[in-house]
């Protein structure tokens, strides 16, 4: 806690005070914090913007929740990568997920495993996919698949020409 002290000079000594009203403000700023937090990309989970946060709730829990997520990864972006957007265009991304594992409510519950490729959109996966694609804020599109079928879809295209 900061204490402000000022000082009077009274017969040639010097007499500390404080302000009161200036340590009780200070004690209501520990209920206050701010937070730098990070959003990944939805395709490979690489850092893609910061953001400002702040709790709007005025309690010590708030402030602590909001101090722990200081530059920390705390969900996904509205937009890909720059390395991914060099496909957007061209490509599908396909994401592999493990179902039994995963919320499928929230893009953050979504249990990834970590692989994921690029299918070009002029391939019959695309135009069968269709219904199920997630497209984000920057015109990339992504599906998300289990193991099984992102094994088969790897093999299917691993040969393809960007």
């Amino acid at each position: 806690m900061i204490y402000f002290v000022y000082k009077c000079v009274v017969n040639n000594s010097v007499i500390k005070r404080s302000n009161t009203k200036q340590i009780k403000t200070m004690e209501r700023n520990n209920n206050f914090e701010v937070a730098l937090v990070k959003l990944a990309c939805p395709i490979c989970g690489k850092e893609v913007e910061e953001q400002i946060i702040m709790n709007q709730k005025l309690t010590p829990k708030e402030a602590a929740k909001i101090k722990a997520m200081h530059g920390k990864i705390v969900g996904y972006a509205n937009k890909v990568c720059d390395e991914c957007a060099k496909y957007k265009d061209k490509a599908l991304f396909v994401v592999e997920i493990i179902p039994e594992k995963s919320d499928m409510k929230h893009l953050e519950t979504i249990y990834r495993t970590g692989r994921y490729l690029a299918v070009l959109k002029d391939c019959n996966f695309y135009k069968d996919a269709k219904k199920a694609i997630i497209k984000f804020g920057d015109d990339s599109e992504m599906i998300f698949v289990d193991e099984e079928t992102f094994s088969k879809l790897n093999e299917i295209y691993k040969n393809q020409k960007d």
